[in-house]
């Protein structure tokens, strides 16, 4: 089974809604410019995955928390760009209020679990 890898779809996102070219913004995250557009291409497709300093550069170039690049759920990608553009004071307002929403036992309650059921019992497990 092959599963996705989400880092080329979101950098293409924020690539784009940035207004850089490929070139451009792998000259920014320290590509050399004559293999800039090509890498940064080939990361667009998935064809190879750039290493944590490379992604960590891209996104501090994009404006994007690095996390965004990782994950495969769209609302999780989108909540990471909200809070990645708020300032300091209104990211420890949201986590403050997100710790009270989990002290509070307003949680999902299991609602990950049936989202993501949990795999069925292993021949030792039964």
């Amino acid at each position: 089974m092959t599963v996705a890898v989400p880092f080329g779809k979101r950098l293409k996102q924020a690539r784009q809604k940035a207004e850089v070219s490929q070139k451009n913004l792998g000259i920014l995250a320290g590509i050399e410019e004559s293999n800039a557009s090509a890498v940064m291409n080939q990361y667009e497709r998935n064809t190879h995955i750039p290493k944590f300093a490379t992604v960590r550069n891209i996104a501090r170039e994009l404006n994007v928390p690095t996390a965004y690049f990782y994950t495969d759920e769209d609302e999780l990608a989108e909540l990471l760009l909200l809070y990645g553009s708020l300032n300091s004071a209104n990211q420890k307002m949201i986590l403050e209020n997100i710790r009270s929403l989990e002290q509070s036992g307003q949680r999902h309650n299991g609602e990950y679990e049936q989202i993501h059921p949990k795999p069925p019992p292993t021949i030792h497990e039964k």
